[in-house]
């Protein structure tokens, strides 16, 4: 009770997903034969951005790669919500489950169901704490695609920061501020703090590795 935010259990929850989705992404470049130039230390913190920052450490011999907790809901919100534009049949001959994802269905879905573009836009603003959870369950057919979708979009996440430390990429620092304004961390004090800056290409190269490490996680659980 006495500890001061930011910690990396500023939201405990998270921080416990983010080192179950860390060990399977780690295994899973050990599998690939991945290089790992430098240990990776993750966390959560409060920021102003639902994104991931590296944090390097004030003896530039280490980092802490902290994510914005809700990064993880909105990949849960992005899934319940697109999920009714798919017509989902189950095939009770083989026991499968058969997806329409074609542009002309999704349309036709959408324009027979005007919630589906409300809870969209709800969604974004829960995302971005301007609006308290309001979107609408989904039908329970789609229980079988949401979770499985919503964890392949969380480890795809861990896995482009890995992606960045497989890679070696080195850039230089900017200033962001620290503190977002949630429940958690409604008493403590904004401050600034650096952050590495990663270009473009660095990005699009660790979606690239992200996305290899995510689907090998994924087919070894199959």
């Amino acid at each position: 009770d006495n500890l001061k935010l930011p910690t990396c259990y500023e939201s405990p929850l998270v921080y416990i997903l983010l080192k179950q989705y860390a060990e399977n992404i780690d295994q899973a470049r050990k599998e690939m034969n991945l290089p790992m130039p430098s240990v990776v230390h993750i966390a959560t913190l409060p920021t102003t951005e639902v994104n991931a920052y590296t944090y390097p450490a004030t003896d530039n011999r280490d980092s802490v790669i902290a994510f914005n907790a809700q990064l993880f809901m909105f990949a849960y919100q992005m899934s319940k919500v697109t999920f009714p534009t798919l017509e989902v049949r189950n095939d009770q001959a083989s026991g499968r489950i058969a997806v329409n994802t074609s542009k002309k269905r999704a349309l036709e879905l959408l324009k027979n169901n005007p919630d589906i573009v409300t809870n969209y836009v709800m969604a974004i603003l829960e995302f971005l704490l301007l609006a308290p959870p309001s979107t609408e369950p989904i039908s329970q057919s789609y229980d079988p695609l949401l979770m499985p979708l919503a964890e392949g979009m969380e480890l795809f996440a861990v896995g482009h920061e890995y992606g960045h430390v497989v890679l070696n990429h080195k850039s230089p620092t900017m200033n962001i501020r620290l503190g977002a304004d949630s429940p958690t961390t409604a008493n403590v004090a904004p401050m600034t703090v650096p952050v590495l800056a990663r270009s473009w290409k660095q990005e699009l190269e660790a979606d690239q590795e992200g996305t290899q490490l995510m689907i090998h996680s994924l087919k070894q659980k199959a």
